[in-house]
């Protein structure tokens, strides 16, 4: 549910980006649903912004959202793009609070910061992986909430 109402609402600025989503059945998760739809709708913007930027014309723009449930009792949920990428310098800095690869003006720095709080209070984990040229991919992963008989 969480996933659909991110793309909902990423939905206006997704022309000529092809979207996947592989998710499984049983998605439920600890935490609060408007906390995880802000991390997706902020992952998911810088994915599309990503792309939007990327210099190659020439390959359409692809989102692949999925999620996987570990044996950990966990879900890993991964946001994959066909960017720009990521350089190798922001990379280590990327999710602190202000640090920004945008230009002046259009961006405040703070979506990845958030997303890293949100998730570090949800007791999961997130990393991001790319390379400038080649997309980037986010994984973040969090407690599985079993499902009870009676739902």
């Amino acid at each position: 549910l969480a996933v659909s109402r991110s793309l909902r609402f990423v939905s206006h600025d997704t022309k000529n980006i092809k979207i996947t989503v592989d998710l499984p059945e049983d998605d439920i998760v600890f935490g609060s649903q408007e906390s995880i739809i802000q991390v997706l709708i902020n992952l998911l913007t810088n994915a599309i912004h990503s792309i939007k930027l990327s210099k190659s014309q020439s390959k359409k723009g692809f989102v692949k959202v999925c999620a996987v449930i570990n044996n950990e009792g966990t879900m890993q949920i991964s946001i994959e793009d066909n960017g720009q990428g990521i350089k190798d310098q922001d990379l280590n800095n990327i999710m602190d609070a202000f640090y920004t690869t945008r230009d002046p003006g259009q961006g405040m720095g703070l979506g990845l910061s958030i997303c890293h709080t949100i998730i570090k209070n949800h007791g999961g984990h997130i990393e991001i992986f790319g390379k400038y040229g080649e997309g980037a991919r986010v994984v973040f992963e969090l407690p599985r909430k079993q499902k009870n008989i009676d739902d």
